[in-house]
């Protein structure tokens, strides 16, 4: 069963979500033999790769924890914690 979030939750709970969801997605690709995150994008440049993957993993991650939410209260919530990764939405 998919979670649903309906009402605004404390950072804490957001916090335990992204690590249950980011630890999940990790142990599913390893399982395929997949060596990375799926990422949201992928940024070829040389800058800073390792710290773009890093950011693409969290939006990826940040993604799938906004598709939790059916209320704006519960995204608004989520959307706290965003910007301290990714500069925002």
């Amino acid at each position: 069963m998919r979670a649903q979030v309906s009402q605004a939750q404390p950072d804490g709970y957001w916090a335990g979500r992204f690590t249950s969801v980011r630890d999940r997605t990790l142990n599913r690709a390893i399982e395929d033999g997949l060596e990375e995150l799926p990422t949201r994008a992928d940024s070829g440049t040389f800058m800073s790769v390792v710290a773009m993957k890093t950011m693409a993993e969290a939006e990826y991650v940040f993604d799938v924890l906004c598709g939790f939410c059916v209320t704006e209260e519960a995204r608004a919530s989520l959307a706290v914690g965003r910007p301290f990764v990714s500069g925002g939405w």
